[in-house]
């Protein structure tokens, strides 16, 4: 799993890199986010890696206990975590996370995204129809 995580992270932040030296050429969308989900928290960029550092340090620390239930719970955090490390990078180097896929009229967003919502999706399937308790 922890070569799935890197993977993760370097496409993260291979495709950010990318994308910022790029944009201009190939008129992609590049926004620089200083908050958090659908814009919220603008600007509250300490507040917000803070939060994000205690968040995967917690999940870090807890992570024997966390990962070890199902490979179903393990494999989401683990998207989880990649996410939350690549957009902690984006805060702690740059200021902000850079955001530059658009999809329709949801706001912009990026890999590291991705493996957050993936992972979020996953949980909830598995605690949906895997982790249900038993009738009797």
């Amino acid at each position: 799993m922890i070569a799935l995580f890197s993977f993760l992270v370097i496409l993260d932040q291979t495709t950010k890199w990318w994308v910022v030296q790029h944009s201009h050429s190939y008129g992609l969308v590049l926004a620089q986010n200083t908050g958090i989900a659908f814009g919220l928290f603008q600007n509250q960029t300490y507040l917000i890696a803070m939060i994000n550092i205690i968040f995967l340090v917690a999940i870090w620390f807890l992570r024997e206990r966390l990962f070890s239930r199902s490979p179903w719970q393990t494999l989401a955090l683990w998207f989880i975590l990649a996410g939350g490390v690549g957009n902690g990078f984006d805060r702690m180097t740059r200021g902000y996370v850079v955001d530059f896929l658009q999809v329709g009229s949801i706001p912009t967003f990026n890999v590291a995204d991705i493996c957050v919502n993936v992972g979020v999706a996953l949980l909830l399937i598995h605690f949906l129809f895997h982790d249900r308790p038993q009738r009797t």
